[in-house]
């Protein structure tokens, strides 16, 4: 399944081998030539009332928010059990989610955070940071169950998001790792291209949506409902008291054996 070109392979866990290395074969299965290839591989396991993830990316290391892959499943586990509210498990955080129309998926990813410990001081982002951007960049940490580093500034080409992302994907400054993520803002629209830790630049990225918007909004760069534009399409986002409220398409492309050895 994608959302918006951000796309994920879904395997329920009762279908997995009784051995196997999680690492292996997620990097296996994500290799575009050799593999079926995804920016993150999700395994998941239906608990009647509600449906677990566990997201890992391309690499094999595990991710703790997806805001795309979060849309998909549920849209895949509501179609499959005839509902249009469902309830995803990710790393403790239950996330409420809606089928509003066909293919048209919505959930609330929570409360932004800009107050955490895996957060550098701004002076010490902006040392690291200012030779690569203008004097009129704002940039922002942002954690919406993964962190985030939310850079609104003019127009970045491909090889500077690479050359960026490249150098601080796994910089000191962030212990976790960190998802950066490149936004311009027009007009209450912001246009966005993400850099994912262990993935690279992907088509989408739902949680860096929320954290740029988040970020926007903190900034007052747009206001309580915002577009957020990628280049296959755009998301909704509409910010809530109790949380951020992502919406948009998703799509399901196949389902079939993948044989592992």
């Amino acid at each position: 399944m994608h959302g918006l070109g951000n796309d994920f392979v879904f395997v329920d866990r009762a279908n997995l081998p009784t051995e196997f290395s999680v690492s292996e074969i997620v990097s296996f299965i994500a290799k575009r030539r050799v593999g079926i290839g995804c920016d993150q591989f999700i395994l998941y396991k239906d608990n009647g009332l509600s449906i677990d993830m566990n997201i890992f990316n391309a690499d094999g290391s595990v991710a703790k928010a997806c805001g795309n892959a979060t849309r998909c499943l549920a849209y895949f586990y509501g179609k499959k059990n005839n509902v249009k509210e469902v309830i995803v498990s990710v790393e403790g955080r239950n996330l409420l989610c809606n089928l509003i129309d066909k293919n048209n998926v919505s959930v609330n990813m929570g409360i932004a955070s800009f107050n955490e410990d895996w957060m550098p001081t701004y002076e010490n982002l902006l040392k690291e940071l200012s030779p690569y951007l203008s004097s009129s960049a704002e940039t922002l940490c942002v954690d919406v169950g993964n962190p985030h580093l939310v850079i609104i500034d003019q127009n970045f080409t491909k090889e500077d998001m690479k050359l960026l992302g490249q150098k601080f994907e796994k910089s000191h400054l962030f212990r976790f790792g960190i998802n950066i993520n490149f936004a311009t803002i027009l007009n209450n629209v912001i246009n966005l291209r993400v850099w994912e830790r262990g993935a690279g630049l992907t088509y989408a990225c739902g949680s860096g949506a929320c954290a740029s918007f988040a970020a926007a909004h903190k900034l007052e760069f747009v206001s309580d409902s915002a577009i957020v534009k990628f280049e296959l399409g755009s998301l909704n986002m509409d910010f809530l008291k109790d949380g951020i409220l992502m919406s948009g398409p998703v799509s399901f492309v196949a389902e079939g054996i993948f044989y592992y050895e």
